[in-house]
């Protein structure tokens, strides 16, 4: 009984915290920052609902790298502080006695920053080689009458937009954790079952990032011989 009471303990008092956090946090905001939040995120999400739309996919993917690009502005508006090589230090290495638990040691919150920056740059370059080829797509067929696709590329490209939605949504939760450890550094500090979440959360973010950017280029690789062939009138 006590084991599962310290469980679930772990778990409601991080969210506790949390919940003051957020109360806290919405009366220290002006008006003028939650407006441009709120702007930014609606427009990530009328981005992601039109990809879904042919005639409005390809200004979509553009509308995505630029903002893309403004959301590299917003990081860089909170002035964030970089983590030192002192916080390895937390990690006791004893060659005789160290096991894989001893990585759960070091504040993974500390490197939100860099787990953000990270994936910014293989979720920028997947963008940037996918307007491009839609731009080529576009120069190809359009002239000629016939209507853009991708052809046997098409589940590729849509697998590469899944997973750059899908990072863009953890890229704002690591951005949201950012502002979070400014006022609760303790819990992102000291609880396991936090910390273990924030290692889960960066894994996943930094694969799909990676992933997407490799699907992107491999879509570019097969453009040329597989979707820009002349096509039949």
């Amino acid at each position: 009984m006590a084991n599962w009471y310290g469980h679930v303990s772990s778990w409601i008092q991080p969210m506790g915290l949390f919940v003051r956090w957020t109360i806290q946090y919405m009366k220290n905001l002006d008006s003028r920052t939650v407006l441009y939040h709120v702007i930014f995120l609606v427009s990530y999400v009328l981005c992601f609902v039109y990809l879904n739309y042919p005639n409005t996919e390809m200004i979509s993917v553009m509308f995505f790298l630029v903002l893309h690009l403004v959301f590299l502005f917003f990081l860089g508006y909170t002035r964030p502080p970089l983590p030192g090589f002192d916080t390895l230090r937390n990690i006791q290495y004893h060659p005789t006695s160290w096991d894989i638990t001893q990585i759960f040691n070091l504040n993974f919150a500390d490197y939100s920053v860099p787990i953000i920056v990270v994936s910014w740059v293989f979720m920028l370059l997947a963008l940037v080689i996918l307007v491009q080829d839609y731009i080529q797509l576009y120069q190809t067929y359009i002239p000629k009458g016939v209507e853009p696709t991708f052809g046997n590329m098409e589940g590729f490209k849509q697998r590469t937009l899944a997973l750059l939605m899908v990072s863009t949504v953890l890229v704002w939760l690591f951005y949201l954790l950012q502002h979070i450890k400014g006022v609760f550094s303790g819990v992102t500090q000291r609880n396991k079952v936090v910390n273990s979440f924030v290692l889960v959360f960066a894994v996943i973010l930094v694969t799909s990032s990676v992933y997407s950017f490799q699907l992107s280029r491999y879509v570019n690789d097969h453009l040329g011989t597989v979707v820009l062939s002349p096509p039949t009138m």
